[in-house]
Parts: C-alpha cells; sequence; structure tokens
C-alpha cells in the first residue's frame, strides 16, 4: 500500500509551514492534495482556525478545489478513544488527533512533528515525515 492509495492525514503544522511557504517539503506536499486520499479531523480543522489568519483559511479551503476525495470532519471523536491514546502516553492534544485519524480510517498521518505519538508503540496508521511522504508520491 502506498500514500497514494492510502486514506492520509496532514497534521496541522504541515498546513501551517506549508501555507506560509516556511518548509519547502511542507509547501510542495501541498500541491499534490488532488492525489491523496485526505481526511483532517476536527482537532486538526480547529488548530488551524485558531492559528490561521482570514486570508491563510481562504487559502487553506483553496487548497480543496483541485482534491478529489477530502473528507473534513468537524465532530469531536468520542472521549473513550481519546482517553485510550491517553492511556497509550499520548499528549492532550495529541491524542484527540491521533481519535480522529483512527476514526477517519486513515492509514497514513503526515508530520513534522518527529515526537508525535514516538511513545506509542502500536498504532493503528503510521506516522511519515512530508519529506518521506513526497518521496513516495514522486516516485509512484
Amino acid at each position: 500500500m502506498t500514500i497514494l492509495s492510502e486514506r492520509t492525514g496532514l497534521d496541522t503544522n504541515v498546513f501551517l509551514l506549508g501555507l506560509r511557504k516556511a518548509h519547502s517539503p511542507s509547501e510542495r506536499l501541498l500541491t499534490y492534495l488532488d492525489r491523496l486520499h485526505l481526511v483532517i479531523p476536527e482537532r486538526i480543522l480547529r488548530e488551524l482556525s485558531a492559528n490561521l489568519t482570514p486570508v491563510e483559511m481562504n487559502e487553506f479551503f483553496d487548497l480543496f478545489d483541485a482534491a478529489s476525495d477530502v473528507l473534513l470532519d468537524w465532530t469531536p471523536p468520542p472521549e473513550n478513544i481519546v482517553q485510550h491514546y491517553r492511556a497509550l502516553g499520548c499528549k492532550r492534544g495529541d491524542a484527540f488527533v491521533a481519535a480522529g485519524i483512527q476514526l477517519l480510517g486513515a492509514t497514513c498521518f503526515i508530520s513534522n512533528n518527529r515526537h508525535f505519538l514516538v511513545s506509542v508503540k502500536v498504532l493503528p496508521f503510521r506516522v511519515v515525515a512530508p519529506e518521506t511522504a513526497l518521496a513516495e508520491i514522486e516516485s509512484a
């Protein structure tokens, strides 16, 4: 299975750094959204709403004009799933992200945060850096 055939989530930091052109791999990754089966859970949408300016928020939604398969979910994950990730050692915010990614059926999560979920040994999805995701996409 490759990133082009799996449901994929992008972390808040990938969107922020990509939209602000502050990290070239994140910025380039946003140009491939039309090739991904993208999921964006409630926690990431909330974090983006809190951190993007109104103009950047418009740019964020404009990213999906060409994207054919995007699932935006504004529903918070059930508390029992969040608590499951908390019990595994996740910080509160990371637990909400992980729960949302799991519920939306993603098998890949792209993040610039190399510490994201490192304490959790078994996840229902893999966590990759933007550079790794780009290599998978561009070699397909």
